[in-house]
């Protein structure tokens, strides 16, 4: 593992798709990973590459991601924080293009549905790809669906 990051965690899902989940200290760090190797407990390669980590606070981001209707819809939302009317020409979920295209106004937020079939701890992946073309990916995992409602 890196020295830089503090932990990596690696699924292999039953269609053969490789994520991986990573957590430095810093952003600063990332930068100077360049290659990441990973092997599973009987030591065979599962992902060997060389890569590239760019980081940048972008203004556009997903700012929260949960499942509904027994876990088979997947919730995304997203918020424009730039000054400026920002255009996402795809969502990319779990690696998939979902063909949404939108353009967002200033301080404008949007809540995305996607058919999906997860389940409590699966992996996701949601990249906003820009108008610009950068990526701006985010990952986690599926938590309880548990929504409570307080009233007074």
């Amino acid at each position: 593992m890196p020295k830089e990051l503090n932990w990596i965690h690696a699924d292999l899902s039953s269609a053969g798709i490789l994520w991986v989940s990573l957590h430095s200290n810093s952003d600063s760090d990332l930068g100077s990973i360049s290659h990441i190797k990973v092997t599973d407990n009987k030591k065979q390669t599962l992902c060997d590459v060389d890569l590239t980590i760019l980081v940048k606070d972008y203004d556009v981001k997903t700012t929260y991601v949960t499942t509904t209707n027994n876990f088979t819809t997947l919730v995304v939302h997203v918020h424009n924080d730039n000054k400026d009317t920002q255009t996402i020409n795809d969502i990319i979920v779990d690696g998939a293009s979902t063909g949404t295209k939108v353009t967002m106004g200033t301080n404008e937020h949007r809540v995305f549905t996607f058919p999906t079939k997860k389940f409590e701890g699966a992996v996701w992946t949601v990249n906003l790809e820009m108008s610009d073309g950068t990526l701006v990916g985010n990952g986690g995992r599926i938590g309880k669906e548990l929504f409570p409602m307080m009233v007074w």
